[in-house]
């Protein structure tokens, strides 16, 4: 439908939405791109994350500060979650000199309890829990059940209003936590979505990460195309995202962004090196938001 340029939120779905916009030529903005060959696409994909800063790189920095050796990750089992721990991912583990051990575990799991206690039991090392917010809230019951009181790391997806209704503050206090975006309503770079959300919104919850997502990919692709000029057609759209120069990401916590297809080795379609860093306090709340740009 002559279409010039597609805008893609967070969905668990990547590979299958991508393969179709790929096979078509269509330029595709993801907020949140995974899989090898979606990232390993130069031609029409770009991504508005770095694919493994949030996922691997922050529990591998939380292992270093404990002088830990070892990261255990409970992830939700589906391949966009599960492939930041493969190939590339799996490397930088090596490299850091830190065993991974995944424990992929299905969705809508409710009790994950039998499952972790002999993990938990068996000096897991750092804990990196991955998923949304329900499959989160069952880990993290589990982990209280069990008395877990190792360091825990995790992804802003988990950390939700209905997370801190489930699971006690002082639970929650002390995870350290990667994001694309400041899901903090004290955070100044937030400020646009905000405004946007209570004007134009009805009912959303803006302490989940997954509007945040979206916000960021739309604003992303407008800020990527700021100097297209003339015609706009899909060749003219890929060429102004590639030329594009370094630009702050748009409620991106001080994050920058350029689509140059050389950012991230191994992944031409990350347009992000690094990620937003906080830790959660005693109300399970994000704190300040360092921005550590790779």
């Amino acid at each position: 439908e002559d279409v010039v340029a597609v805008v893609v939120g967070t969905t668990a779905e990547v590979e299958q939405v991508w393969e179709p916009l790929h096979q078509a030529g269509v330029p595709a903005m993801f907020f949140a791109a995974q899989g090898d060959a979606v990232l390993a696409d130069a031609e029409t994909t770009f991504g508005l994350g770095d694919p493994t800063a949030s996922t691997v790189g922050v529990p591998i920095s939380v292992a270093e500060a404990n002088d830990v050796d070892k990261v255990t990750v409970v992830v939700i089992d589906v391949p966009p979650a599960v492939a930041p721990y493969e190939s590339v991912g799996a490397a930088q583990f090596e490299e850091a000199g830190i065993d991974l051990e995944i424990v992929a575990i299905p969705p809508g799991t409710a009790d994950m309890t039998a499952q972790l206690t002999p993990i938990l039991n068996a000096d897991p090392g750092v804990v990196h829990v991955l998923g949304n917010d329900a499959f989160c809230i069952a880990a993290f019951q589990a982990m209280e059940t069990v008395g877990f009181d190792g360091p825990v790391t995790s992804i802003p997806q988990c950390i939700t209003d209905a997370t801190r209704d489930a699971v006690p503050g002082a639970q929650l206090e002390g995870i350290t936590v990667g994001a694309s975006s400041p899901v903090d309503a004290n955070d100044e770079s937030d400020a646009l979505y905000r405004t946007v959300m209570a004007e134009f919104g009805d009912g959303i919850d803006t302490s989940r990460a997954t509007g945040h997502g979206a916000f960021t990919a739309i604003a992303g692709l407008d800020a990527a195309l700021e100097e297209l000029t003339g015609e706009v057609t899909r060749e003219t759209v890929l060429a102004a995202i590639r030329s594009m120069p370094e630009t702050e990401l748009p409620n991106g916590g001080g994050l920058t962004f350029r689509c140059s297809g050389d950012l991230v080795p191994g992944y031409p379609a990350a347009c992000v090196r690094g990620t937003l860093v906080t830790t959660l306090d005693a109300e399970g709340r994000p704190t300040t938001y360092e921005a550590r740009q790779g």
